[in-house]
């Protein structure tokens, strides 16, 4: 049984001020051949299909169009993927993915948008020929009217706690469930089959980017997240999703992001994308990547202005479509700087992502300023107002306007304290 871990499509996002659509199709394309090459049995996504709750008509045709195409590819037999499993993230509208579950269930896709009541309903077994070769318990993002039962009087570290507790029990109660199942089969058959969880949430110990956009949607004010230790030892692979990065969770293989299949940010797009292959046999388990083509090159790129433009040179030459972040670090403003940068791209393959720009000069100037040992040493109030000026890329005549601005502010201020403390 091979089962392919993919997570994060974030369909209908945007890298302001483009769509990423077009490279989500090629890589749903990419999937399909890939799915069919492979013989993958079963497909897991492990929530977060789209961007928001509100996706576009586009977005919604590509992942419908995505369903039907896998299930046409099987019934032709250029694929022997036989079952899809999907849950929703953090992203995703329930009632959005629900709204489809009924028809796509005759494609074979088992959608399970929020958490069940009966957690047996959320349980799909994988079959063959009339066997069961193993179980996917489809756990979607817990949302908090699943996880948040504090009292009133908790504290933070409390709240936390429960918050967590909920999460292991749920997990906990679930994994039970499948362990009856699979007890089952196994008196039955005398043969134990696999467990595979998905989750969608932030486990411990799990990396991010900056500007990847995550953030821990179980956190409770900046305590810890779910422990990787609290999945039960009884699951054979847990294939989560919600972290960008792809990456083994405290150095458990059982325990992976498979990560978006595109980047969602600049720093993202330094990291090699991939989706993730489990194979089970009666020899075991074994985990494979699967690395996932570039369909959008995304570069940055810091520097004066002679530095970025012999970058942009070399990336002109090249002549391949690239998105590039230019962030201008300078020693003076140059009033000129944008119109020149526009220009050197003009016509070429290099399309400009909004650039950023740094005063490096008032950075260090700034930052050597404020170096200050002990309270005696700190400065007077206009000397701090001057070193703030400092680390601004003001014109001399605006600053000088600040100054004669802040300093008649302080001089009210002195003379509002004289009039209050007089005895007169």
């Amino acid at each position: 049984m091979k089962i392919l871990h993919t997570s994060d499509w974030h369909l209908d996002a945007k890298l302001p001020p483009f769509s990423r659509l077009p490279e989500q199709e090629r890589f749903l394309d990419w999937l399909l051949e890939t799915i069919g090459r492979r013989e993958v049995d079963v497909l897991v996504v492990a929530g977060d299909i789209f961007d928001s709750y509100q996706p576009s008509q586009r977005a919604v045709r590509l992942y419908m169009d995505f369903l039907k195409k896998l299930y046409v590819r099987t019934r032709q037999g250029e694929s022997r993927c036989r079952q899809v499993v999907i849950v929703g993230g953090n992203h995703d509208s329930p009632a959005m993915l629900e709204a489809a579950k009924s028809v796509l269930e005759v494609l074979r896709v088992q959608v399970v948008a929020e958490p069940c009541e009966n957690l047996e309903e959320m349980i799909f077994p994988v079959e063959r020929e009339g066997k069961t070769e193993g179980l996917i318990l489809a756990v979607p993002f817990l949302p908090d009217r699943w996880v948040r039962k504090g009292t009133d009087g908790d504290t933070l570290e409390e709240r936390n706690r429960k918050v967590l507790e909920r999460i292991r029990d749920f997990y906990r109660n679930i994994t039970q469930k499948a362990i009856a199942w699979q007890d089952a089969i196994f008196q039955k058959e005398q043969r134990k089959i696999p467990l595979i969880a998905t989750g969608h949430l932030f486990v411990a110990g799990g990396k991010t980017l900056d500007d990847d956009g995550v953030r821990n949607i179980h956190q409770v004010g900046n305590l810890e997240k779910f422990p990787a230790g609290d999945f039960p030892k009884e699951l054979d692979y847990i294939a989560l999703g919600h972290l960008h990065l792809p990456q083994k969770v405290a150095g458990e293989e059982r325990i992976q992001y498979s990560g978006t299949p595109i980047p969602m940010g600049v720093a993202e797009s330094a990291t090699p994308k991939k989706v993730l292959e489990i194979s089970f046999s009666a020899e075991g388990r074994t985990i494979e990547t699967i690395p996932v083509p570039v369909f959008q090159k995304i570069r940055k790129i810091s520097g004066d202005w002679e530095q970025i433009q012999s970058r942009l040179r070399e990336l002109k030459q090249q002549e391949e479509s690239v998105w590039v972040q230019v962030e201008w670090l300078y020693q003076e403003f140059d009033p000129h700087f944008y119109q020149k940068l526009y220009a050197e791209v003009e016509g070429s393959c290099v399309t400009l992502l909004p650039p950023l720009s740094r005063c490096v000069a008032r950075q260090v100037e700034a930052e050597t300023l404020w170096r200050v040992r002990t309270l005696e040493e700190l400065p007077s109030e206009k000397e701090v107002f001057e070193r703030f000026l400092a680390t601004k890329a003001y014109r001399d005549e605006v600053r000088k306007s600040l100054v004669e601005t802040f300093e008649e502010a302080v001089l009210y201020d002195d003379q509002k304290r004289r009039e209050e403390s007089c005895d007169c």
